[in-house]
């Protein structure tokens, strides 16, 4: 006995919009990563600057670290922007990675690692 066919042929518009739509789905998914990096970035910034002006002795040499910190952090966060939506996103992740871990491993645990081993006030 024969099985019945219930499959349909859609046109190429119609295969071009369902691609466009998945390719809009894991680009929307895509940018996530970096955007929920950005904001646990800036929370941390804040939180960093807020523990400077509660311990630290050196307020002026500190602030100022952190803020440059702040800026290169920044300046990593719209090169992984502008990478994703120009085409670049590897690039531009790479590059992300790299500044924050530089301000990581050089900052924050470098010059700034004084502020976190200082008793609180």
């Amino acid at each position: 006995m024969a099985q019945q066919q219930t499959a349909k042929t859609i046109s190429a518009e119609d295969t071009l919009k369902r691609v466009n739509t998945v390719r809009y789905v894991f680009l929307a998914a895509l940018m996530t990563v970096p955007i929920l990096g950005m904001l646990i970035g800036a929370f941390l910034a804040i939180r960093t600057v807020a523990i400077i002006f509660a311990r630290s002795g050196q307020l002026a040499k500190d602030l100022g670290l952190a803020v440059g910190t702040i800026v290169v952090g920044f300046a990593g966060m719209f090169v992984a922007v502008w990478g994703l939506t120009s085409g670049h996103g590897v690039l531009a992740l790479i590059a992300d990675f790299l500044l924050n871990f530089w301000i990581l491993r050089g900052v924050v645990f470098g010059r700034l690692a004084h502020i976190y081993t200082a008793p609180a006030a």
